[in-house]
């Protein structure tokens, strides 16, 4: 099968856990997470976003997606 930006998305998803833009870009050189999580969810998969803040170096409070796949249990 061939590597797609999106199954490797799914992999690490699948077996690593949850997926930041940073780690995409980091790991994978995915730089537009969002619309590879959109493909994901088009093709079915069920993927939520948690939000997060944290601040960055210049003390600014700044907010970032985390993505993971829902599981069994209704998780949103």
């Amino acid at each position: 099968m061939k590597r797609t930006q999106c199954s490797d998305i799914l992999w690490h998803l699948e077996h690593k856990g949850g997926i930041t833009a940073m780690e995409a870009a980091t790991e994978y050189g995915i730089t537009r997470l969002s619309a590879r999580i959109f493909d994901l969810r088009e093709a079915g998969i069920p993927i939520i976003n948690i939000r997060h803040q944290t601040k960055d170096r210049r003390g600014k409070t700044v907010t970032y997606d985390e993505y993971r796949i829902a599981r069994n249990n209704g998780e949103k």
